[in-house]
């Protein structure tokens, strides 16, 4: 065997090997979630935007040879960007809403200890959970990003203000080594909260 083949043999093992380990990876969905508001009543002042996450569990067929691994550790980046040209215009570390709130019940602080780590969420087969968005101020043309760092501004992050119509929001999750990513329509056509969503099509 000469030395073309050798690395030729070495390029099509690591390229195969690659690929087994792709379509063996956690079978992520990302969607668009729930909608949260606060207070929750039948008139809310704010509105929250979810993107939701399930890890769906493959049928017997496909899970003898792609099993049903679970997603460890998983971080998740959202992203705002320009609806025509899709230039990210604001970048976050994802919230996970299983998460606990970064505040110390007790005394009403903000934990700045669990503001500054990025969250982490591991999402076992069949099992599903929700990362936070962005929200939005009933009477107001703006929004904002929503995450932990947002708990230090009364929600509001300024650095995270938005006040266009219509962008493109793309989500992010890194476990393992192993990245997922879907990109949403974030639809904000005026002050009512009703017409404040998140949209599958891009």
């Amino acid at each position: 065997m000469n030395y073309f083949e050798l690395i030729l043999g070495a390029l099509l093992g690591g390229l195969l090997t690659r690929g087994w380990d792709e379509i063996r990876k956690p079978n992520l969905k990302i969607v668009v979630g729930e909608d949260g508001f606060w207070p929750n009543n039948s008139s809310p002042d704010v509105k929250f935007l979810h993107v939701k996450v399930n890890n769906v569990k493959r049928n017997w067929l496909d899970s003898i040879f792609f099993g049903n691994p679970t997603a460890n550790n998983a971080r998740a980046w959202v992203s705002f960007l320009d609806y025509p040209s899709k230039k990210e215009l604001v970048k976050l570390n994802g919230r996970w809403t299983s998460k606990k709130e970064p505040v110390d019940y007790s005394t009403g602080k903000v934990d700045l200890a669990e503001v500054l780590v990025p969250p982490r969420e591991t999402i076992t087969p069949d099992e599903e959970t929700n990362i936070s968005v962005a929200l939005k101020d009933k009477g107001k043309d703006n929004l904002f990003g929503f995450n932990n760092e947002s708990y230090l501004h009364n929600w509001r992050k300024p650095e995270y203000e938005l006040d266009e119509k219509r962008y493109v929001v793309r989500v992010r999750i890194s476990s393992e080594g192993k990245s997922w990513f879907k990109e949403f329509v974030l639809l904000n056509p005026g002050k009512t909260l009703s017409n404040f969503k998140l949209s599958n099509s891009v």
